[in-house]
């Protein structure tokens, strides 16, 4: 359950998704904000500056790096959760009150984020929660 929470976490890092949380459908500008974001959270660099510019964002990136994940898993946290973002923001219409009411769900009971999951997104959170699960490698 634990990688659930990841995910749920890193919905949370609004310091680094502010463009798209305010518009009420995706026309071509939230498009290109979606866009926007979801390139971020693809490019550390980017992310890393991003996220510096919120505590919460901090705490989150801090939270998701104490769990010993491999570097690896950790760029696959951020990439299924830009996944799951855009999912969110496209069944909301990009209406931020939704958004944060799927939001408060999620936190509320994270197991109902498994309905959301495609196959290879559950593979890849089994895949991550085996690794939290493992002795560190000496």
């Amino acid at each position: 359950m634990g990688i659930v929470r990841i995910a749920v976490i890193m919905l949370l890092l609004d310091g680094i998704s502010p463009k798209w949380a305010m518009s009420e459908d995706l026309d071509d500008a939230s498009e290109s904000a979606l866009a926007d974001t979801k390139g971020l959270l693809a490019n550390p660099r980017a992310r890393n500056a991003e996220i510096a510019k919120d505590p919460q964002a901090v705490q989150a990136d801090q939270h998701l790096k104490s769990l010993g994940l491999s570097p690896e898993s950790q760029e696959k946290a951020y990439e299924l959760s830009s996944e799951l973002l855009e999912k969110y923001v496209r069944k909301t219409g990009g209406d931020k009150t939704k958004l944060e009411g799927v939001t408060k769900e999620l936190i509320r009971d994270p197991s109902s984020l498994e309905k959301d999951l495609t196959p290879a997104q559950r593979e890849a959170i089994r895949k991550m929660s085996l690794e939290l699960s493992s002795p560190a490698q000496p």
